[in-house]
């Protein structure tokens, strides 16, 4: 018995994400002659199931990008910015708001009839 004292490097497998353009791209190479559904699969990695379903939504018209024509992205990081930006003025609107009503009070009473020595 020999043991083998190479070490074991264990590397977390990542799923490749594929944009809808992409998806469309390798569909059309399905309908090439001389190409088949597995063949294609095979070149570009991925499952022949999950080819044909690509195929099966792209003729149903479901395989899109995910937004619409007209909408903007924006990246994650900006996104987050957005939020925390948000939620800092909601914090100063807050406060503001605050600071109004107790304004608003302090001109109550000294417009009242106690604060009239005249």
């Amino acid at each position: 018995m020999s043991e083998d004292s190479s070490p074991v490097v264990v590397v977390r497998e990542t799923r490749k994400r594929w944009t809808a353009e992409q998806k469309l791209s390798i569909i059309r190479l399905t309908y090439l002659d001389g190409n088949t559904m597995s063949s294609v699969a095979r070149q570009y990695g991925i499952s022949p199931v999950m080819l044909f379903a690509w195929r099966s939504k792209a003729k149903k018209g479901l395989l899109t990008s995910g937004h619409s024509a007209g909408e903007k992205t924006v990246p994650a990081s900006q996104y987050a910015q957005a939020l925390d930006k948000i939620q800092r003025l909601q914090k100063l609107l807050g406060r503001a708001v605050s600071d109004n009503e107790l304004l608003k009070e302090a001109v109550e009473m000294m417009s009242g009839e106690k604060f009239n020595t005249r």
